[in-house]
This record gives C-alpha cells, structure tokens and sequence, in this order.
C-alpha cells in the first residue's frame, strides 16, 4: 500500500524518534526494518541533510478536490450555454475560489496546465480545438441593425402578400453564433 506524502513523514518521524530514545540499543538497521523505511530517506533525515516535504511545501496544490470538481462542472455548463472553455475563464474562475479563501490569484502559467495534456481538465473528458473566426460577411449578417431591417421587410412582405404564419416554413437550423472571436484555442466536452 501507498502511503500519502503526509503518513510517510509521520512513518518516518516515528522511525526518528524510536532512534532517538533506543539509539544505544537498537541499530539503525533494525529501525529501517521495524519501520519500513527508506535507508536513504531515513539516515539523510538523521544527518539533517534533507527535511520534511511538510516543511518545504512538498505537493502543494491550488484547488481542492470539490474546489477543481466545481471549477470542471462551470466549463461544462458555459461549453453547453455556447461558451466554450478557454484559459482566461479558468484564470477568472480559480481567482474567484481563491479570493473567497482570501488568498491571491494563481499565474497565467497555472492556468495553462490545468489545461495542458497532462491537466485535469482533458481528464474530464474535454478535448482542445482551434475557434476558427467567423466569416466577415457571415459576421456582417448577424449586426443587430441588419436583423431588426430583415424583420421589419419580412413583416411588410408578410402584410403586403397576406402571408399567414401556418405558411411560413424555416429550414435553417444553423442558428447564430453567441461570440465572434478570432482563431482561439478553446477546451469542448467530449
């Protein structure tokens, strides 16, 4: 069985201190084997030559488990409202956690591997693409302007024409585009 970082330096405390009260009776040896314990680890901590991971941060980790479960579950609600996921939502999202614990913002590097192929987030089943930018003339049709100026000519054909609603047919299931942005990596669910 593994041990968490934290049982190890607990194991090895205890080895530590066994050594320390029997140290004229007891070998070293003997104290690695009752312990299980690494040689190495246990004479370089005896000797002072390294310290406890506790005490020099060790597998320090920004998020919690329920802090980075919470921080996947937004990508998946904004990737499924249109908004796909990208590493300045996971920036504004981590530093919104973090200021509620009153601590800092993470780094724009963070942000990154949380994204990066070894992350979390391609763990939870996202996959990375490339946004390509919409087409100029596409982009053009979806200006408001131009949308209220096709209903108001649609509703005088309609007037002019006595076209009834039970008439009208829409085959066009493409629908429009919440943002426009230019070519941008952004994470999708699978």
């Amino acid at each position: 069985m593994r041990l968490s970082p934290a049982d190890h330096e607990v194991l090895i405390g205890n080895a530590l201190a066994y050594y320390g009260a029997h140290k004229e009776s007891v070998s070293i040896r003997k104290v690695i084997l009752l312990f299980g314990v690494n040689k190495t680890t246990f004479l370089n901590r005896l000797r002072n030559k390294t310290r406890p991971i506790t005490t020099i941060g060790g597998q320090n980790k920004l998020l919690t488990d329920v802090e980075q479960s919470t921080v996947i579950t937004y990508c998946h609600r904004q990737a499924y409202a249109g908004f796909p996921c990208t590493w300045q939502m996971i920036l504004a999202a981590v530093t919104h956690i973090q200021s509620l614990k009153g601590m800092g913002s993470p780094s724009e590097a963070w942000a990154k591997f949380f994204l990066s192929k070894h992350g979390p987030i391609l763990k939870a089943d996202f996959h990375k693409i490339k946004w390509k930018p919409m087409d100029r003339k596409r982009r053009a049709a979806q200006e408001p302007g131009v949308i209220i100026q096709f209903f108001r000519d649609l509703a005088y054909i309609r007037k002019t024409h006595d076209i009834r609603p039970e008439n009208m047919w829409n085959f066009d299931e493409s629908g429009f585009r919440n943002a426009c942005p230019l070519g941008v990596w952004v994470w999708v669910p699978i």
